[in-house]
């Protein structure tokens, strides 16, 4: 048995190193499905994106589809997560599709949330 169980502490210690494992629950930063599960359902749903990135307690989305209003509608639906620290818009422009014709408004959000469930606020 000792011998099967010789190299724990070196497996034990490479798990931790790239899982969340060594975590407690209160430490345990936002499941990264329920923040794709939020995109699906608010951007995603609404728009074409370019790119997705998330970083840290970050995410940072790139898209096209929506007008500025539109874009002010989706902001304020992120928000009701009640895990969404704050929503920005770092970057709006209005592009012509030089072959049809067609306005193209291209957005850059940034989405920062609450680093773990503990840290959401009670009131919110």
């Amino acid at each position: 048995m000792l011998a099967a169980t010789k190299d724990y502490n070196t497996v034990k210690s490479e798990y931790n190193r790239y899982t969340q494992g060594y975590l407690t629950k209160d430490e345990k930063p936002i499941d990264r499905l329920v923040i794709f599960d939020m995109l699906e359902k608010t951007v995603y749903a609404k728009s074409t994106v370019k790119n997705t990135a998330i970083t840290g307690d970050s995410i940072f989305l790139s898209y096209t589809g929506l007008d500025l209003e539109e874009t002010s509608a989706l902001v304020k639906e992120i928000e009701t997560y009640n895990w969404v620290k704050k929503v920005t818009i770092q970057n709006a422009s209005l592009s012509t599709n030089k072959y049809s014709g067609e306005e193209i408004v291209s957005t850059t959000m940034i989405i920062e949330t609450y680093a773990t469930i503990e840290e959401v606020p009670a009131d919110e």
